[in-house]
């Protein structure tokens, strides 16, 4: 018999919805996560693929909602709920043309764009309703008009579109524009036509068109319809093998104090020495076309791209990174300089590996390589500055050899996607253009579910991955607690004697107690880990193995008030990754844990 079968929730991370995760058991909903992070367009995780992907890709809020104030309606009317979707739910909205004569449409103002002069597609479905013609528009960019009862496309305003019309069945089209926008935001249009020209009409105040889905991303394609609401709290399932299973990402709040991350011919933010730079050379890690090249000129000099004068606070770590890839040549030198100080100081990759070559200057620089799809590396660096301006440049070379040297004009190396955030270690790419962005923490928890928490005993499993080993003492893992916070038991990470490791808290009436069994954490490596807890008795098991066991006199539960809420990293947050969380009602044997928690 599955241990599933005695358990009272199970999640692992595969569904999940605005501020939510879905648990498999119970599939009634009572055990579903919520989730929260509250920033807007900054998340960004590994996709199935390998890529880069914006969490949420659909830049469109209220992506069904177009009664939303978000929306616009011109000379029409919406009414919500009006017919099926394509998906099967009565979720579609109907536009209803007014009787003036005039242009009738559905508006969103300012839809949100990460990186100017780079390609976009808008879409949406839509089926007749009176009408059997609509126009897509990006305002300054062009539009589009589409037959949705014959499913042709009609005049196409613009050269630089590209236009397509799928069907989807019962009549439905997911009609698509694509094209180059080079404005940080613009306005989305859905215009009723009767016919494929641009003019006023004079309307009957009863036909219009059913629509449902739009969706607005960069790139040439309109990809998996995903839905939206405000777009805050989208959790992010991340991969760590093409292919593989995801895992919950909880990452702390960081902020990129890099502007222009991705636009690096861009003056405002980037200054170049004897180089050129050719913007959105090449598909990106993000599976973009915008991704810049460096490339040195024919001067005899040194050739590098600059970040000047950064407001860093001074004494304190910070972590670097940014994305290479060989151009013809192979050598890139992070050189970092803080006040007046300079000469070089940083990491020499080879990119033709991705290996670190040597480190150079008086400071000791920690510098590691990551691989990415398609010969790109992401290149990380943790540094400590020793003053309040900081300046980082990057050299090319077309060897191992640090000195000057007379470019071709041709060769180079490919960057994108820059980053600088305070802290020990590096977190999942930021976006920036013209000012600094900050990714909120993640925050998942389950409340009110003191029916599936063992109250007299029980046993918490989790498989798991720290995204550091620069802990801060009692980091949260997992836990349980009463509505009050008065009780809880709790497996966190703790640091003695300066190496990691996991520890079990329990606090009854706020007065808590530890346990350990003090076993390093050497690497961050998944972990499957199961705590057992009842009364007079604690218990850990790490990958297949019991690594402590205490009989704790004194501990009886149940406690004076119900253990009511999960918790996910919800102290000193460090970060994780998280690919199943389990919870039983009763403390499972040796056996069932070694079991459990076998890799």
């Amino acid at each position: 018999m599955s241990l599933l079968t005695k358990a009272s929730l199970v999640m692992t991370p595969n569904a999940i919805k605005e501020s939510k995760v879905y648990s498999i058991i119970p599939s009634s909903g009572n055990g579903d996560f919520t989730f929260t992070r509250g920033t807007l367009a900054s998340s960004t995780l590994n996709n199935d693929a390998g890529l880069i992907e914006t969490v949420p890709y659909n830049l469109v809020t209220y992506s069904q909602d177009y009664t939303n104030a978000a929306w616009g309606k011109v000379n029409s009317s919406i009414t919500a709920n009006s017919t099926q979707s394509p998906n099967g739910t009565n979720t579609a909205s109907s536009l209803i043309e007014n009787t003036v004569n005039n242009v009738h449409y559905l508006q969103r103002a300012s839809a949100v764009f990460f990186n100017a002069n780079a390609d976009y597609t808008f879409s949406i479905y839509a089926k007749p309703n009176g009408r059997n013609w609509i126009a897509l528009q990006i305002t300054g960019f062009g539009s589009v008009y589409f037959n949705i009862s014959t499913g042709t496309i009609g005049t196409v305003s613009v050269a630089a579109i590209t236009p397509s019309i799928q069907s989807v069945g019962n009549g439905w089209y997911r009609c698509s524009m694509k094209t180059n926008i080079t404005v940080d935001n613009a306005n989305l249009q859905v215009f009723l036509a009767i016919g494929d020209t641009i003019g006023s009409y004079t309307g009957d105040g009863v036909s219009g068109v059913f629509l449902w889905g739009a969706q607005f991303v960069q790139g040439s394609s309109p990809k998996d319809y995903f839905f939206t609401t405000d777009r805050l709290n989208v959790p992010r399932l991340n991969y760590d093998t093409v292919g593989g299973c995801p895992s919950l990402l909880l990452e702390p709040q960081r902020i990129n104090i890099l502007t222009y991350s991705e636009q690096l011919d861009n003056i405002a933010g980037w200054t170049g020495t004897a180089i050129n730079i050719t913007a959105n050379s090449i598909i990106s890690p993000s599976g973009v076309q915008n991704a810049d090249k460096i490339i040195p000129n024919t001067t005899n000099y040194f050739h590098y791209l600059s970040k000047n004068m950064i407001t860093v606070t001074n004494g304190i770590q910070y972590s670097f990174s940014i994305f290479a890839k060989a151009a013809g040549y192979n050598y890139l030198l992070i050189n970092t300089t803080t006040g007046t100080s300079s000469g070089i100081a940083g990491p020499l990759i080879d990119l033709s590996n991705g290996t670190v070559i040597g480190t150079y200057g008086g400071n000791n620089y920690s510098a590691k390589v990551t691989v990415f799809p398609d010969n790109w590396y992401r290149i990380d660096l943790l540094l400590t500055t020793n003053a309040i301006l900081l300046s980082l440049d990057f050299n090319v070379f077309p060897t191992s050899t640090i000195a000057t040297f007379s470019g071709n004009g041709s060769s180079g190396i490919y960057l994108w996607g820059a980053q600088l955030e305070a802290g020990a270690y590096p977190t999942s790419y930021i976006p920036t253009v013209a000012s600094t962005v900050t990714r909120n923490g993640d925050v998942s928890n389950k409340s009110g579910i003191s029916d599936l928490i063992g109250q007299t005993e029980g046993t918490i499993y989790i498989e798991y991955a720290p995204l550091t080993l620069s802990i801060i003492a009692g980091s949260n893992i997992i836990s349980i607690k009463s509505t009050d916070n008065t009780n809880s038991v709790t497996l966190f990470l703790d640091v003695y004697a300066d190496f990691p490791h996991f520890t079990i808290a329990i606090f009854k009436n706020s007065v808590g107690n530890y346990y350990s069994p003090f076993v390093s954490i050497p690497n961050l490596n998944f972990r499957k880990l199961a705590f057992v807890y009842k009364s007079n008795s604690i218990s850990l098991f790490e990958n297949g193995i019991r690594t402590y066991n205490n009989n704790a006199t004194g501990i009886i539960f149940p406690f004076s008030s119900n253990f009511a809420n999960l918790f996910l990293a919800d102290v000193n947050p460090q970060g994780a990754k998280i690919k199943n969380v389990q919870i039983y009602k009763t403390a499972l044997s040796d056996t069932e844990c070694a079991a459990l928690t076998t890799l």
